[in-house]
This record gives structure tokens, C-alpha cells and sequence, in this order.
């Protein structure tokens, strides 16, 4: 299938549908049937999972794959598990932030981490706060729990940094 990035299209046959939408950037994002999954279509015409679309991170219009985030923060040296939420922000609507667990013994630090993604990540795409901690809630599948992740934010009055007062 290819997909020319400037329609919005809808695949239909049983048991399966796609939805295929393009962003004003010109990336397309696909939600699969039912599922609640998001993918999108790399440069070789791939089907890429890209995330849950409840755990999408709207920011300024844009949208910010939490997975890609996710699995980009745990390929540095020294973090052994990490999850990106999305959390209210009055202008942007949204905003990443990191939680991360570190391997013991472990010197890296939040702007380690922030220096890192930006290797990869445009400025507006990276996390507006890492927050360390000792363990992250998992589902009984051993997915990461992003409902509880959000809740427990909440239940703590939890602010993005430029929000805080002074």
C-alpha cells in the first residue's frame, strides 16, 4: 500500500481498518481498527506501531509518540526503564514528561537525558521535566501503566516546571 502523504484515506476489510490522517508537517498517522494503536509509515513504506493513541501527546497541534521517547531515553548508558506521559499544559494542551529509572550506580542526570533526546527529538518534542524514581507501575501484561502513571501525578499535584510558581 502506498500512501500519499497529502490525503486522509480509509482502509476498510473485515475485521480491519485503517485510518490514515497527515498532520500539517506532512506525517501521516494510522489507527489501526479498534485496537487503539497508532502507526505510521516509514520512508521504505513500512507500517510502524507507533503508539496507543490515548498515550499520544498533543502539543501545539503536533502530535509526540510517548514510545519513541520512551525507547529512545532507554538506550543511554546507565537508565534501565523509562515512560513519557503527557501532562495539561494552557498553551501547548500538552507536554512530555519522563519518568526514569536509573541502573544503580548510575551518574545521569535530567539534562543527560535531555541532551540525549535532542539528538533525535526537535526541541518542542522533548520532555519538559524527568522525573527519577524507583519503579514504574506495570499492567499485569507487564506494560507500562500510564493510566495509573497520570493518576498518581495527579493525586500529587504535579506541575510542569514553567507552570510552578515562584
Amino acid at each position: 500500500m502506498t500512501v500519499n502523504p497529502s490525503e486522509s484515506s480509509l482502509f476498510v476489510a473485515p475485521g480491519f481498518v485503517l485510518s490514515i490522517t497527515t498532520t500539517p508537517s506532512q506525517r501521516s498517522f494510522i489507527r489501526i481498527g479498534w485496537s487503539g494503536d497508532v502507526a505510521k509509515i516509514d520512508s521504505e513504506q513500512y507500517l510502524i506501531i507507533a503508539d496507543r493513541s490515548k498515550d499520544l501527546i498533543k502539543s501545539g497541534g503536533e502530535w509526540i509518540s510517548s514510545v519513541d521517547l520512551e525507547n529512545h531515553i532507554v538506550s543511554l548508558d546507565g537508565v534501565l526503564q523509562a515512560a513519557v506521559v503527557a501532562q495539561p499544559h494552557p498553551k501547548w494542551d500538552e507536554r512530555p514528561v519522563a519518568l526514569v529509572i536509573l541502573i544503580e550506580g548510575s551518574n545521569v542526570t535530567k539534562e543527560l537525558i535531555l541532551e540525549h533526546c535532542s539528538e533525535m527529538f526537535a526541541k518542542w518534542q522533548l520532555p519538559d521535566d524527568v522525573i527519577f524514581v524507583h519503579e514504574i507501575p506495570l499492567t499485569s501484561t507487564g506494560k507500562i501503566d500510564k493510566k495509573i502513571i497520570r493518576g498518581q501525578l495527579e493525586d500529587d499535584g504535579y506541575q510542569l516546571p514553567d507552570l510552578r510558581s515562584a
